[in-house]
């Protein structure tokens, strides 16, 4: 262990200097007043060794007085699952999180491809580690904590210092750099990433802090705003008008150095949220009561099937039984199926809740209950529960892939308790088992198909906005097709008997099979063709109104450069 006094000043200077004398295959740096866990180097040494990986990332808690943040829940799951062999391409959320405390890095790697520290005093290593991840061929992350970052109150400290002029000034011209290296050598799926945190997060954040700290009249704002102007000028112009039209309008004010109009937009009285979430539509607590409709009566549903049990209770035991075991089979699919960081757990199980009991009661009241008519009242059923559950988590949505997966569970709640009635339904009680396993087995998982190809049109719609009424309508004509074709339409090519009381049609089975797979060609579909440059609340879709000049503007990287020149 050798202590080196730097020959300079700052935190910049004195990195450069360590990268200069260390002499391992590997470097790590650590901020003076951090803490760093007992072996958490061990941890990401032995990842960089076992994988060969030229720079390994590891989870970090970042501790408060009054309370500790953990990582892992943030930065759209960069750190929460163990990652390895991959390049930032494949894993684009570390474009969210530049700071170079939480990683070992390969030295050859760093010397060849690092920026330079610049002697700036705030973000000093932004640049330097995006320019690392951006060229390393093989990243990997580990999940366990290995940095203790604290957030230290009080004057002296970095925290104290945010908003001031020199270090917004240093936050906005080092994130210039890291938006130049990234428009330079990045994917469309990192470009997504890097500006949706940008101007959504660590930009958008840094700006809050500087007018609510700024003195009016502040001489000092041109050189904020000509940084601001700079870092937009590089933006595409699908990553700013994607942003609510209150953000836009900001955004732009702040370009143009209009601190003070700016802040009225912002800053509004009430809730110190509204700072961050800008406005709540109305539409958003009209959907929360949907919810809770949903609720009651779905609770209502299940209370009066459950009383069954005293009624029915061979029938009632042996189809609520195989219910849960159907849903329980399909989660575990679904488990396998999809990605564990998109669309959260709680709408999974509310899918499921809401189509089991919910949906069927719906379709259900369908007068015309027949083979031709019940593919349309249950898939848009389906897709209505679909439709208000992804409404509510739209600021999370990438592209038809959450949709298929929200369809998918709603789907799932549906075939398995629609199976539970069925069997509860019986007089003979006899029939429960062989009834059961019928149902189970002929077209075991084909509401979820139907569900999720009706819910990719619809995130495709809340994603892309008005542009993709054709794909929704497209994605539900063609979920109903196929359920209309499953229920009329099956070849007569002979039976297979089996030993469990029924004959397995043959043209069923390859109906069944060729539903399979297109599903199988619609998840292959949808996590090709998530759509990094949209996120969220729809660029055409009708906002707030705002007391400015500029509330009738379009900010683009084009109206940012005009003003730049």
């Amino acid at each position: 262990m050798r202590a080196i006094r730097s020959s300079g000043r700052g935190g910049g200077q004195a990195r450069n200097e360590g990268v200069e004398l260390a002499r391992g295959d590997y470097i790590a740096f650590a901020d003076g007043d951090d803490l760093v866990p007992p072996r958490a180097y061990a941890e990401m040494l032995a990842v960089a060794r076992r994988t060969r990986a030229e720079v390994v990332s590891g989870n970090y808690l970042k501790f408060f007085t009054t309370h500790t943040w953990d990582a892992g829940t943030g930065f759209n799951g960069a750190y929460a699952l163990r990652v390895e062999g991959v390049t930032i391409d494949q894993h684009p959320q570390l474009a969210r999180h530049r700071a170079v405390w939480n990683r070992v890095v390969r030295r050859e790697h760093w010397i060849q491809n690092a920026l330079p520290f610049p002697g700036v005093p705030r973000s000093n290593d932004i640049a330097a580690m995006m320019s690392v991840l951006l060229t390393a061929k093989r990243v990997a992350v580990t999940p366990v904590p290995v940095y203790i970052y604290r957030d230290r109150p009080g004057p002296g400290s970095m925290t104290s210092a945010v908003g001031t002029v020199d270090y917004t000034v240093s936050y906005f011209s080092e994130e210039s750099t890291c938006a130049a290296l990234v428009c330079q050598r990045a994917s469309p799926t990192v470009l997504y990433e890097y500006w949706s945190m940008v101007l959504s997060a660590d930009g958008w954040g840094n700006l809050l802090k500087y007018i609510a700290q700024r003195r009016p009249g502040e001489v000092e704002d041109s050189r904020v705003a000509e940084q601001i102007a700079r870092l937009l000028s590089r933006a595409p112009d699908d990553a700013l008008t994607a942003l609510s039209p209150d953000r836009q309008i900001v955004w732009a004010l702040a370009a143009d150095a209009r601190f003070g109009e700016a802040d009225p937009s912002i800053r509004k009285p009430g809730r110190k949220e509204r700072a961050v979430s800008m406005m709540t539509p109305p539409v958003k607590r009209a959907t929360t009561w949907i919810c809770v409709v949903m609720a009651v009566i779905s609770a209502a549903v299940a209370a009066m099937y459950l009383l069954e049990i005293v009624l029915k209770p061979t029938q009632a035991l042996v189809g609520w039984a195989g219910g849960v075991g159907i849903a329980a089979v399909l989660v575990l699919i679904g488990i396998a199926l999809f990605p564990k960081n998109r669309v959260p757990w709680r709408f999974r199980w509310l899918s499921v809740g809401f189509g089991a009991f919910f949906a069927t009661t719906v379709a259900g009241l369908n007068p015309w209950q027949s083979s031709v008519t019940a593919p349309f009242g249950e898939e848009l059923t389906k897709l209505a529960i679909t439709a208000t559950l992804l409404w509510m988590i739209r600021g999370e949505l990438r592209g038809p892939l959450d949709g298929l997966i929200v369809g998918y569970f709603t789907g799932l709640g549906f075939e398995a308790f629609e199976d539970t009635i069925y069997v509860i339904n019986l007089d003979d009680a006899s029939q429960a088992w062989t009834v059961l396993v019928e149902r189970a087995l002929i077209g075991f998982g084909l509401h979820n198909v139907f569900a999720g190809l009706a819910g990719m049109g619809m995130a495709l719609l809340l994603v892309r906005g008005r542009k993709a009424w054709g794909a929704l309508l497209g994605f539900l004509a063609a979920a109903i097709a196929l359920h209309f074709v499953w229920d009329n339409f099956q070849p007569d090519l002979g039976v297979i008997p089996t030993p469990l009381g029924f004959d397995l049609a043959i043209g069923v089975l390859l109906v069944y099979l060729l539903f399979l797979g297109v599903f199988a060609v619609a998840l292959i579909w949808a996590r090709r063709h998530d759509d990094p440059a949209q996120r969220g609340t729809p660029a055409n879709e009708s906002g707030p109104a705002v007391s400015s000049s500029a509330a009738s503007q379009s900010l683009t990287s084009r109206d940012i450069r005009k003003s730049e020149a």
